[in-house]
């Protein structure tokens, strides 16, 4: 059974939207996040209309019915639950609705899992990405964005900015270990 989780978290939300029906933004919060990542990762498999939606409303439906058998035993759990439940659906549907020209309802399935952690992990990052600039200066971001993510030289960075090479690095690294431990925490708790 899924324990209770604190009120920012994307699993305490799924729990709310479950629990009170009622809560209309509670419901749409969980189904734009949701169906928004099994959207692209569909769509990103040459599935397309009606086909997406269909396999959107039936993973969400048994994602909330099945939401109380869910139990955290370590980091990324619901990650991997999630997947599980997506690919159980995008099989099902395409051995209801086989295509004579297209792959089979397993390799359907095992691709959208797998695709399906790739857009997770960047969709944890955009809202790490998100809380980190609005916790460091405009200029830590800048070298970090410049160093690490642009692969530019710390050192003509440095002079650039008209600061030691060790400033730059250190602030880069500072702004790399916030992204990372802020993407750990959105993990373990389900994503925002």
């Amino acid at each position: 059974m899924c324990q209770g989780f604190s009120s920012s978290t994307n699993l305490s939300l799924i729990q709310e939207s479950i629990l009170h029906p009622e809560n209309l933004e509670a419901g749409t919060k969980v189904y734009e996040k949701y169906a928004a990542i099994i959207g692209r990762v569909l769509r990103s498999q040459g599935i397309s209309g009606l086909e997406v939606e269909d396999i959107v409303q039936e993973t969400l439906h048994r994602m909330l019915s099945g939401f109380w058998q869910f139990t955290r035993r370590r980091r990324g759990s619901f990650r991997a639950w999630l997947r599980r439940v997506t690919r159980s659906a995008t099989v099902d549907w395409f051995r209801k609705n086989p295509r004579i020209d297209g792959p089979t309802a397993r390799a359907v399935g095992h691709t959208v899992a797998m695709s399906l952690v790739h857009e997770y992990d960047v969709d944890l990052m955009e809202v790490a990405i998100r809380k980190v600039q609005l916790e460091v200066s405009p200029n830590q971001w800048a070298f970090f964005e410049k160093v690490r993510m642009q692969g530019l030289n710390p050192k003509e960075v440095a002079a650039e900015a008209g600061l030691t090479t060790f400033a730059v690095y250190k602030a880069s690294q500072r702004v790399w270990e916030r992204l990372q431990k802020i993407t750990q925490e959105l993990d373990s708790r389900g994503g925002k």
